[in-house]
């Protein structure tokens, strides 16, 4: 899954960026890492095993509906487990297996606490119990929240943005520990985490992101190479990207913030 994601994320994205910091993660054998991500795109899927083993170098599994995994059943081999919410024992086998594969083990867990497609722009962000049961089941384990959005720029593929929050350690054996309060203190986290990435996506301003895969960029092969020719002949500076040659905006020009009025 790591040589074939990479390839794929940069056929159908022009580039992945990150914002803010990459997490400094504790190295710990004996400690697994749970993953929580917003969940708005099919996408969601790919963008974080490739984050995983670009920034990370874990042991990596991913969440999926059963009923979903049975349409692409190749993910199975890619550390993808299903779960089936409609079925207490389905929930329960789903359980078994991440106690098995993660506890007391550096491994980590990417998955969806929303647990269907949500627009990133929907409030408030609510979560279903599954993190809790899965807080219950390993114990103790480091926390790590993501914020995921995808974005048409200037150019013909979209962008895709990963913005991550400190990690924290969760012990749920504690007597105070709460799984309600936990979730709801899981659901605010996520949600200014993911009002900050948006806010950001808003202005437009590559030098606030940090680059980590870049993708395809261009119209399309033949056309591009007509256009690299003529640049040539006409000994022009040819530019394959769309945004690469552009007037500055109107609000940059007039010295404007995106939050002025437009009259």
């Amino acid at each position: 899954m790591r040589y074939y994601v990479p390839r794929y994320l940069k056929r159908h994205f022009h580039t992945l960026y990150l914002y803010g910091d990459a997490p400094r993660i504790p190295l710990d054998d004996s400690i697994p890492l749970i993953v929580c991500l917003n969940h708005s795109s099919w996408w969601d899927l790919f963008v974080p095993a490739f984050v995983e083993h670009r920034l990370f170098h874990h042991d990596v599994y991913t969440v999926m509906d059963a009923q979903q995994l049975q349409r692409y059943a190749l993910f199975s081999k890619m550390g993808v487990l299903g779960v089936d919410r409609t079925s207490l024992q389905g929930i329960k086998a789903f359980l078994d297996t991440v106690e098995h594969l993660l506890k007391d083990q550096p491994r980590s867990l990417w998955l969806t606490p929303q647990g269907e497609m949500v627009s990133n722009y929907q409030r408030p962000i609510q979560f279903q119990p599954g993190l809790a049961h899965i807080a219950m089941r390993l114990q103790r384990f480091h926390l790590l929240l993501v914020a995921v959005h995808y974005e048409l720029w200037t150019e013909r593929l979209p962008e895709a943005f990963v913005h991550f929050s400190e990690p924290a350690f969760v012990d749920a054996s504690e007597p105070a520990w709460n799984p309600r309060m936990f979730l709801r203190q899981q659901e605010v986290r996520l949600q200014g985490l993911l009002d900050s990435l948006l806010i950001a996506v808003q202005r437009r301003d590559t030098t606030c992101f940090q680059p980590l895969l870049r993708g395809a960029s261009g119209t399309a092969p033949l056309y591009d190479a007509l256009r690299a020719l003529r640049a040539r002949w006409q000994h022009r500076p040819f530019f394959q990207e769309h945004g690469a040659v552009a007037t500055p905006s109107w609000r940059r020009r007039k010295g404007k913030s995106t939050n002025d009025e437009e009259f």
